[in-house]
């Protein structure tokens, strides 16, 4: 069946029933769910369907649970590995999710714009795409504990009410805009082993005060504290060698900025708008690296040193 067909099913047919030619031998239908038998993938769930508990599917596949009645909490069921893109995508009345030990993967937008209140990844899960909890504008809380090296891009983008998020530290990147505009986040560990923070991670935090940085981080790449306007100190790791473009700008409460020997490229705008001032453990500005434009702070302290 492929997707233009389960387009046409969920596009006003939501209370039909499904059913199988006789002797078809590449799908089964079980409680108005249509699975396909070789790969054990969830296809299409109807209004009335009933999700089978008996391991006639193993994997949630894209698009599936569109149409599947849900209200309230929802529990994958066990032996369930997999869930497919969009398979939950924008089903608001879904405000938490169980997960089994046997899931390893969620898809790209499995379950962007769903009213999930709070979450938490099992170590379990090794494979987490891009987006998969965008715009879930209920979510307060959320804890990742899936064995992964990188913060999915956009994993997080938009969800406006989250307060607090723990990441476990496997973790050696933070995506691109993982935590973009997620505008009720107030503090924010990054994980130790994280060595890159990606573009505009936390782009328009607004409410974003304090961020605790881990030794051995790199790079912080372009935009990714621009507009997080209640920034009001951060400590740049030791070791530190690059800042993006931008990447503090428009952080009007950002003061007492010290910036290691150790950076060898800050990028244009860097440090624009700021509060400062900004100390600088090199006793001079490099010749290479680092942009004329880099800051617009006028008070800057060269050859410091920390009391």
């Amino acid at each position: 069946l492929s997707l233009v067909a389960c387009d046409a099913f969920l596009d006003g047919k939501k209370d039909a029933v499904l059913n199988v030619a006789s002797g078809n031998g590449s799908y089964i239908v079980k409680d108005n769910c249509l699975i396909e038998k070789n790969s054990k993938t969830l296809i299409l769930t109807m209004k009335t369907a009933t999700l089978p508990t008996d391991g006639s599917f193993t994997v949630i596949g894209d698009y599936a649970m569109l149409s599947y009645p849900i209200s309230g909490s929802f529990t994958i069921p066990q032996g369930v590995t997999r869930i497919g893109t969009y398979a939950f995508f924008d089903k608001t009345s879904l405000t938490s999710v169980s997960f089994p030990e046997s899931l390893t993967a969620i898809a790209s937008y499995a379950f962007a714009k769903t009213g999930l209140t709070a979450l938490l990844v099992p170590s379990t899960v090794t494979e987490l795409d891009f987006a998969a909890f965008s715009r879930c504008e209920d979510l307060t809380e959320a804890t990742v504990n899936a064995t992964i090296k990188t913060l999915p891009d956009y994993l997080f983008s938009e969800c406006l009410a989250l307060e607090q998020v723990s990441v476990q530290s496997a973790v050696t990147r933070i995506g691109i805009s993982a935590f973009y505009y997620c505008t009720a986040l107030t503090s924010f560990t990054v994980p130790t082993g994280v060595t890159e923070i990606g573009e505009a991670a936390f782009k328009n935090c607004s409410l974003l005060a304090t961020v605790s940085l881990p030794a051995g981080l790199l790079c912080i790449e372009d935009d990714v504290f621009e507009y997080c306007y209640n920034l009001t100190d951060i400590t740049l790791p030791a070791g530190l060698n690059e800042i993006g473009n931008y990447a503090f700008s428009d952080c009007y409460e950002l003061r007492n900025v010290v910036i290691p020997v150790s950076v060898e490229v800050i990028l244009n705008g860097a440090f624009n708008n700021i509060a400062g001032p900004i100390y600088c453990e090199a006793t001079e500005k490099p010749m290479f690296g680092w942009s004329e434009g880099w800051t617009t702070v006028e008070e800057i302290t060269w050859g410091y040193t920390a009391q």
